[in-house]
């Protein structure tokens, strides 16, 4: 799969149910709505009533194809909405307009979450019109400064979802803000560390090498100008950043800033978790809604 389109045709048909919590605002209903006239997936609404009607009215759709569960709480409508997925009534979790460290807590609820014992992690996934195809970048949301064993355990998880789209043995550029191997930079240290154990064979599944700079990471020009030769270089397909800082920011400078199509998920639980900003529009609501049910 090398683009959005794909993801989604991928998809159509199957009517996945999907559980939200507090979807709230006519940006979350237009997304969902799509999603249920292209077959892609029946939407379990958990929230206050009121502010749910509120939701239609503003978005200006009939909600008559939903199911609308009343949780007026923050935390009972995001642990509702958890079990439901959990239980097998549901096939992956969204989150609404409620804040993100709650919506987590009750995702990994011990009894009711969708916690496995292994690194819950956050994958982009960023469909640039000059690039012309799919890039992954993680962990962007997860994991605030992670070790290099949570890098190998990030890596894991982008490799598997990586096989959902088709991807077989992607290549993963370890990124930092040099190309070169600083001892005083545990980013370019972890990503030789990294490069090694790949070459090794002690991480399965992808070619993995660093460290890149960013730009000798997506431009083969870049790279044959810098005098960088591998089989990663200009070519990645998963860029794994240093901490969740710099993923973050540079996730969102490319969503307002260039020509892009984004969507977001988190991986390693026991079903999806659409979790979303509530500032994200329509379209990248469905494309990570998209990206969870494929």
């Amino acid at each position: 799969m090398k683009r959005f389109s794909d993801l989604f045709d991928g998809v159509k048909g199957r009517n996945r149910r999907l559980a939200v919590a507090h979807p709230y605002g006519g940006e979350v209903i237009r997304a969902l709505e799509e999603a249920r006239r292209e077959g892609i997936a029946r939407s379990l609404l958990v929230g206050d009533r009121e502010k749910i009607d509120a939701s239609f009215e503003e978005a200006e759709i009939s909600q008559d194809d939903y199911e609308i569960i009343h949780a007026p709480g923050e935390w009972e409508g995001a642990l509702k909405s958890a079990s439901l997925v959990a239980s097998g009534e549901a096939d992956a979790l969204m989150k609404g307009k409620l804040p993100t460290a709650l919506f987590l807590k009750a995702a990994l609820d011990e009894e009711k979450g969708l916690r496995t014992g292994s690194l819950l992690s956050h994958i982009v996934l960023m469909d640039a019109a000059k690039i012309g195809r799919l890039i992954m970048i993680t962990d962007s949301g997860m994991v605030l400064s992670p070790t290099l064993q949570d890098k190998v355990m990030i890596i894991g998880n982008a490799v598997e979802y990586a096989s959902r789209l088709g991807w077989n043995n992607p290549k993963i550029a370890a990124v930092a803000h040099v190309e070169t191997v600083n001892p005083k930079s545990q980013a370019t240290l972890d990503a030789a560390l990294l490069a090694g154990m790949s070459r090794r064979g002690q991480i399965k599944g992808c070619i993995i090498d660093g460290p890149f700079g960013l730009d000798n990471a997506l431009s083969e020009e870049a790279a044959a100008v810098k005098g960088i030769s591998s089989p990663v270089a200009g070519n990645a397909d998963i860029i794994l950043v240093p901490d969740v800082l710099s993923g973050n920011l540079m996730a969102k400078a490319m969503m307002y800033t260039a020509d892009c199509a984004f969507g977001g998920l988190v991986v390693g639980g026991k079903a999806p978790i659409i979790m979303l900003s509530r500032a994200d529009d329509a379209a990248t609501k469905l494309n990570s809604i998209v990206m969870g049910l494929l």
